[in-house]
């Protein structure tokens, strides 16, 4: 067999479990990862009940993923009330993924930064959230943090993309119906 071949089969048993395809984030990665050679799992409601820490154990039971990618609640994050999605999604994530030493990606956000005004920020950067959405997800990473040796926090700032409803498609769509 060629390396090449053996590469592309290890690939392809690799199973990626992406949490959210619904949120404008979501979508831009699904849109991205989709094309890759390796097994992308993204359950939809009817599959699994995210909040439901039994049936996430039985379905991850059943797919054992070699890696999770977390943006859920990430989204509603941003909206009033909406934190408590992502704080329970972090934190049976983090459980689920320590129980079976997979490792974790999770997306977090720029708004666990006070207001310094900063041009960009390192992760050695104290985190002072200013907000009630800033403590989420300061909230989310510790857990995470707190329950798991392998994992990676992303801290994103807007998120654009030219798939699903994000800053730049409504942009787009408000010129276009304005110069029509």
């Amino acid at each position: 067999m060629s390396e090449n071949f053996i590469g592309l089969a290890i690939t392809m048993s690799f199973k990626l479990l992406l949490t959210d395809v619904i949120s404008p984030l979501g979508k831009a990665l699904e849109h991205e990862l989709e094309r890759e050679p390796f097994n992308l799992l993204m359950p939809t409601a009817a599959e699994l009940d995210w909040s439901d820490p039994a049936k996430l154990a039985e379905y991850c039971e059943k797919h054992q993923p070699d890696l999770v990618i977390n943006c859920r609640g990430w989204e509603e994050a941003y909206h009033k009330g909406g934190q408590a999605l992502l704080l329970s999604s972090a934190a049976l994530l983090a459980e689920q993924c320590g129980q079976r030493n997979i490792p974790l990606i999770h997306f977090s956000s720029y708004s666990v930064f006070s207001g310094d005004f900063k041009g960009t920020h390192s992760e050695k950067d104290g985190i002072a959230p200013l907000s009630e959405t800033g403590n989420a997800f300061a909230e989310a990473e510790l857990v995470i943090a707190q329950k798991l040796e392998r994992q990676v926090i992303l801290r994103l700032s807007w998120v654009i993309g030219a798939y699903g409803d994000n800053l730049l498609t409504r942009l787009l769509s408000a010129f276009w119906r304005a110069h029509r």
